[in-house]
């Protein structure tokens, strides 16, 4: 399925996002905000992930396995 959000999007502190058979369609999330992805110390996405702003990945305790796609549009200040 998709879904819409307007405004952000935080991924924190999970386990799984659409895990299920290769049989199923991935999930689809669209923001008009942010999405922050972190705080998952073993994670599993199946799912495309698009964003009309920068998408942040924190990786240092994280480990994420990605099976789907990342669309995030570049920002002027890496920081934010």
């Amino acid at each position: 399925g998709t879904i819409f959000v307007e405004g952000d999007v935080g991924l924190n502190e999970m386990k799984a996002l659409n895990r299920s058979s290769e049989d199923s369609s991935p999930l689809i999330i669209m923001s008009t905000g942010r999405i922050i992805l972190g705080d998952n110390e073993s994670a599993f996405i199946r799912a495309f992930l698009y964003s009309k702003q920068p998408i942040t990945i924190y990786g240092v305790k994280s480990k994420l396995t990605i099976d789907g796609g990342i669309h995030g549009e570049s920002g002027d200040d890496p920081t934010q």
